[in-house]
Order: C-alpha cells, then sequence, then structure tokens
C-alpha cells in the first residue's frame, strides 16, 4: 500500500523516458509506426521531442548500409511490458488520445504496469524467503532490504524502472530454482528456461543468474548432472521449445535492421565491456558511487554467505559465486558508475540473492545475544543513514552523477549544500567547455603542432576537394597525463578567398579507432569576425571526456566539408591540467 501511494503521488506525463524510452520503444515501432526498423527516423525524433523524453536520441544507431536504425537495448523489457502497452492503446482509442504510444494513456498504463511488476516482485521475494525462513525473519529481511538499501530510493522516489523489472525476473528465477532442487517439481523446469530466456533478452550479463542453478546441480549428492539431465530431458527440451520463439524474435530483428543475427547493439555508444579493465575498487568503495559507501548494510550480506559456506550450506556457496561474478562483470563495464542514481544502482536487481544470505546471518546471531545485538546496532545505523541520504538525494544534496570524497564529507549530515561544497564535484562534463576553462587555474603540461608550411608549400597547406582532411595531431591519454580530466585548445589558422568556406576544426576521442565526443568548430556558424584575403586566427576548448580506457587516443585536425578550397597552417594542440 505504501509503495502504490509514494508511486500514484509521483505519475509522470514524461514516465517512458531516457533509458527506458529504448527498451520500450519496439513496441510503439512496431504497432504505432509500422516502421520496426526506423526508417523514418526524423517522424519518431519528432514525437520523442515533441513529448521531451529524451535530450538525444541516444537510444537507437544507424545501419548506414540500409538506412534503418539499431535499438541499443534488447527485447525482453519490451516483452513484460507489452499487455500494458496494449492497455494504454486501448484507452488512448477510447478518449481520442493521439496513438503513437508516447500519449498520456501510453504513460500511465506503462507507469501502473511497473508497478505490478514491483510488487509482484516483493511479493515472490517473500514467498521464496519463506521457503528459508521463519514469518519473523522473513520480516526483518524484507524491511532491512526496503529501508536500508538504495532499492528504496529507486523503487519509492526515483523509479529506475529496468533494474526493478530485472529484480522481479531474478526472483522469479530463484524461487523457481528452488521449487525444482528442494521440493523437486521437476515441471517448473521450463518455466525457468523461460524467464532465463526473457532475462537474457532484457539485459544480456543477467544471464549468469544461471551459476545459481549449475552449483546448486553439481553439489547435489543424490544424483549427477548427466543423469538429472537424462531424467529430465523432456521438461528442457519443453522449456528450449518454448524460449526458442522470443530469441527467434530479437535474432530476426537484429536481421533486418543491422543485416547480422548478432550484432552488438552498443558498438556505436561510448559503453563497451572491458573483462580484463575491471574496476573493483571503484565500484565497491569509491564516493563516486562505491557500493559499500552508500549501502554499507551489504556487508551483513557478505556476513551471511560466510557463515553459509562455513555450514557447508550448498545454497551459499551458489550465492557466494554469483555474488564474485555479479561484481567482477559490473565492475568490467566501461561506465562502471551507471549513470544517475543513488550508491550504484547496478547491484538493486541481485538483492533478490543476496537476501537469503541475510537471513542465513539472522538466523546465526539468534543463537549469541552479543552478536545480535552487534547486528542490531549496524542495521539500525544502516537504515538512518540510508534514509536520510535518500533524502540528501532527493534534495539534490547527493549529486546523482558527480560525487567526491571531499564534498562527501563537506555534506555529510547536513541539510543544505554548504557554501563553495559544489566546487568539490567532479567536473560537470556536459557543461559548456568554454566557460568552465580558466587558464590562470590550469598548468600548460603539453604542446604538439603542425605548421604546414615547406618549401614546397610556402603559402600553407591546400584542402580541397581531393584532399579534405589535414594531418592530425594524434596522442594517447596516457602519455599526457594520469588527471581525471584534461583542458585541450585546439587553435590554427585559415586563408580563404571570397566566400566563407565550410571548414571544421575538429577534437575528438578515440577508442579502438572509433570516434567518441567529437566536436567539430564549424566556421561559418561561429560568430568569429573571419575575412577573405588574410590569415584568420582560430581556436576552440576541449574538455576530455569519460575515458573508455587510458589508451584512448586523441586527434584534432582540419576538415573541408565543402568547397571552395582553404589553405591552412599552425595546427596546434595545447593540454592543460
Amino acid at each position: 500500500m505504501v509503495l502504490v501511494a509514494f508511486w500514484s503521488s509521483n505519475i509522470q506525463e514524461r514516465f517512458i523516458s531516457w533509458d527506458f524510452l529504448g527498451y520500450y520503444l519496439y513496441l510503439p515501432l512496431l504497432f504505432n509506426f509500422n516502421d520496426i526498423g526506423l526508417e523514418n527516423y526524423h517522424e519518431v525524433l519528432n514525437i520523442i521531442n515533441q513529448y521531451q523524453l529524451s535530450d538525444t536520441f541516444y537510444q537507437v544507431h544507424p545501419t548506414p548500409e540500409n538506412g534503418r536504425h539499431v535499438i541499443q537495448y534488447t527485447i525482453g523489457i519490451a516483452l513484460l511490458l507489452m499487455p500494458f502497452y496494449f492497455i494504454g492503446y486501448g484507452f488512448a482509442a477510447i478518449f481520442d488520445y493521439p496513438l503513437d504510444g508516447f500519449s498520456l494513456p501510453f504513460q500511465i498504463a506503462i507507469f501502473y504496469g511497473c508497478l505490478v511488476y514491483i510488487i509482484l516482485g516483493l511479493f515472490l521475494l517473500r514467498k521464496l524467503l519463506l521457503k528459508f525462513f521463519n514469518d519473523k525473519i522473513t520480516f526483518v529481511c524484507l524491511l532491512i532490504l526496503t529501508i536500508s538499501t538504495n532499492y528504496f530510493a529507486h523503487a519509492f522516489l526515483s523509479g529506475l524502472i529496468i533494474h526493478l523489472l530485472l529484480f522481479f525476473l531474478i526472483t522469479l528465477c530463484v524461487l523457481l530454482c528452488y521449487t525444482i532442487f528442494e521440493e523437486s517439481k521437476t515441471n517448473h523446469i521450463k518455466w525457468l528456461i523461460v524467464s532465463l530466456a526473457i532475462l537474457a533478452l532484457c539485459r544480456a550479463t543477467e544471464i549468469i543468474i544461471l551459476l545459481i542453478p549449475l552449483i546448486l546441480l553439481l553439489k547435489n549428492k543424490q544424483y549427477k548432472l548427466i543423469d538429472w539431465i537424462k531424467t529430465n530431458y523432456k521438461e528442457i527440451i519443453k522449456g528450449i521449445l518454448f524460449a526458442i520463439p522470443f530469441i527467434i524474435i530479437q535474432l530476426l530483428y537484429w536481421k533486418y535492421t543491422s543485416g547480422s543475427f548478432i550484432t552488438n547493439p552498443y558498438q556505436s555508444s561510448m559503453e563497451e565491456m572491458l573483462l580484463f579493465h575491471p574496476h573493483l575498487l571503484e565500484i565497491l568503495f569509491s564516493f563516486r558511487k562505491g557500493w559499500l559507501i552508500y549501502t554499507p548494510v551489504v556487508l551483513l550480506f557478505f556476513f551471511g554467505i560466510f557463515f553459509g559456506v562455513k555450514n557447508n550450506n550448498k545454497w551459499a556457496l551458489a550465492i557466494g559465486i554469483f555474488v564474485i561474478v555479479n561484481i567482477y562483470i559490473l565492475s568490467c563495464w566501461s561506465s562502471w558508475w551507471y549513470a544517475t542514481s543513488f550508491s550504484n544502482r547496478a547491484f538493486l536487481q541481485s538483492y533478490p540473492v543476496l537476501i537469503i544470505a541475510l537471513g542465513w546471518l539472522i538466523q546465526k546471531v539468534t543463537e549469541k545475544k552479543p552478536a545480535l545485538y552487534l547486528v542490531i546496532l549496524f542495521a539500525g545505523a544502516c537504515i538512518s543513514l540510508n534514509l536520510f541520504q535518500t533524502w540528501q538525494y532527493k534534495k539534490g544534496i547527493i549529486h546523482p552523477d558527480r560525487m567526491t570524497k571531499d564534498y562527501y564529507l563537506k555534506v555529510f549530515g547536513k541539510t543544505a549544500i554548504p557554501d563553495q561544497a559544489e566546487e568539490l564535484l567532479l567536473i560537470d562534463r556536459n557543461a559548456d567547455a568554454l566557460g568552465l576553462f580558466n587558464e590562470k587555474e590550469l598548468v600548460k603540461i603539453k604542446e604538439f603542432e603542425l605548421n604546414f608550411v615547406t618549401d614546397t608549400t610556402p603559402q600553407g597547406l591546400e584542402l580541397n576537394k581531393s584532399r579534405s582532411f589535414s594531418p592530425a595531431i594524434n596522442q594517447t591519454y596516457n602519455k599526457l597525463s594520469s588527471n581525471y580530466f584534461l583542458w585541450f585548445r585546439i587553435s590554427g589558422e585559415v586563408y580563404f578567398q571570397d566566400s566563407l568556406p565550410k571548414i571544421s576544426l575538429v577534437a575528438t576521442s578515440k577508442h579502438k579507432k572509433k570516434p567518441y565526443k567529437y566536436y567539430g568548430l564549424d566556421i561559418e556558424k561561429s560568430k568569429l569576425q573571419l575575412q577573405a584575403d588574410k590569415w584568420n586566427y582560430i581556436e576552440h576548448i576541449y574538455l576530455s571526456p569519460e575515458l573508455i580506457l587510458p589508451s584512448d587516443e586523441f586527434t584534432a585536425y582540419f576538415w573541408l566539408r565543402e568547397e571552395p578550397k582553404v589553405f591552412i597552417k599552425n595546427l596546434k594542440v595545447e593540454v592543460f591540467e
């Protein structure tokens, strides 16, 4: 009831927005626009801009070969939302709202559809915990989960929907595992396989939940893995046959939009899985988004796993291995801080697994009063801290993305942001670089220049139709500095005759030769006062992006986008920190 009240008081006309828009987009493209390949890109973009659902259309990426666009996210969430989409469609038709998939009836239907899944997730979690524990321990576990972790911030306040839907699916998978392996309900095997398939189609990395049934099988003393498969092959085949249609839908979509049955939908974005470059310390202990910094109650969950493994509990071993692998996988994502959230939102969907370990700890400490009092004291402190810091997050005192240790300590326990405290936050990479650049407070650490004036080109380098790009200045970031961010001043001189040429002074970063954070100063669109038949000095400021890897490259060059020809010289890059 409390959850319903919170949600109903926060209903939004732009609920389907940002990342969630990308997961949902399959439905309106298929049923409203009849354009699953998004060939009429600007028609959909105009509607998204009309409803102000996203500042940019980053959720899709073009396929130049066929004029189509690939949605960055897989189809699983759209499958879950489909029943509520059709409810919204019906109300939109009845009350004469636009049938575009984004008008108010669609927003409300999807809003309450997500609430249904959140309530189902908690209901199934209670049912799962009661398989392991009595009513009292189950109640305490649920209480600690909902008010001492970042579940509270995101289920009750900010509505990070994707993680809450994954929470529901993972709870369902673990509950099915229990009924299969502890209650011998082998007819549930097919539903477990289908649930795993949909979970993988929501977010591929979540398939690591499969570790739990695999370890339970391997640790089972009653039968060997092969014998179990032989005994239950009919249910396994049924599950695979039920799951295949969902997988085929995704493969056919990729084939239609990208030309390949298997594609990496993130290939055009700045995000990537870097399995050999984990950010383990950052994801657990950093003040930016460290899970244990902002959600310290998780330590109790870890102690529960320890005691469970010590008692030779096969479930504890399965959960322990899952947790280790999960932490590692999540730390390997290039954007390990997972955008705006309170604490680290990527762990939200793993709580249905971890909460079982908390129950084991509570069982253990009830045998020893001093330990019980210690756990109660620590849990109480975590609840108080979580509720207060969630309030701070809601009020903007805890920043959703740019926290630092110094800023955290400055606002700790505060009900307002102290004067000048915001200067301690991480730099705002979305702000205007020129407005933030202050050379007096910086130190120039490097300088690179290409003159372009030689004996054969005394007038400078000519750019024309046959040579539209100048030679570039290229430097890898790890050879420049280990600083969190760098400033670049890119400058050069341009000579032209008659009309103003369409030439850009470009700065960009590259990962595996793919550009990101591209910025080109188009001189014909700038406010620079340029004159024909003279050398004109131009410059712009570039702030380095969040690097995918330190070995990424900075590049600067001139680009003549359209004739008439121009001459250029003195391309210079100055690096500041």
